[in-house]
């Protein structure tokens, strides 16, 4: 049996630093990442528009120390390659979102995998999305 895969986009990165409302649904998908129930994939675009959003939210010092916890976090950080910026380009069309949120819809579209988000501007469109106590600027 293989190991189920979700996408993850930053407004989730987001929750696990910032206590915010689905901070604690979030925090349970990343403790079933870590008990190897479930694999956390993520985008390119992910460490940085989590760090930007933690950064402004929190401060540079949480900032920091997000950045050394996410390594630990074990997520599964998909390279930019030809593929995920043409499958980027589409869910931008699709979704009509900005291009850097189409990152996450694309790769959870060409793994076949749910996209967790709490961005329900961005994502709200994207088939079988897992939208996670919706905020307005993930």
């Amino acid at each position: 049996m293989t190991t189920p895969v979700v996408v993850a986009d930053a407004s989730i990165g987001v929750k696990i630093f910032c206590r915010e409302p689905g901070t604690e649904e979030v925090l349970a998908l990343v403790d079933r990442a870590r008990t190897g129930a479930v694999v956390i994939a993520v985008d390119p675009l992910f460490i940085y528009e989590t760090l930007r959003n933690v950064r402004r939210k929190r401060g540079a010092v949480v900032a920091l120390q997000a950045w050394d916890d996410l390594h630990d976090l074990g997520f599964a950080v998909v390279p930019l390659d030809a593929d995920l910026v043409r499958d980027a380009f589409a869910q931008a069309d699709d979704l009509q979102c900005d291009l850097y949120d189409a990152f996450s819809a694309g790769l959870a579209a060409a793994m076949g995998v749910p996209l967790y988000s709490a961005d329900a501007r961005a994502h709200s469109g994207f088939p079988g999305v897992v939208l996670v106590d919706v905020q307005e600027d993930a």
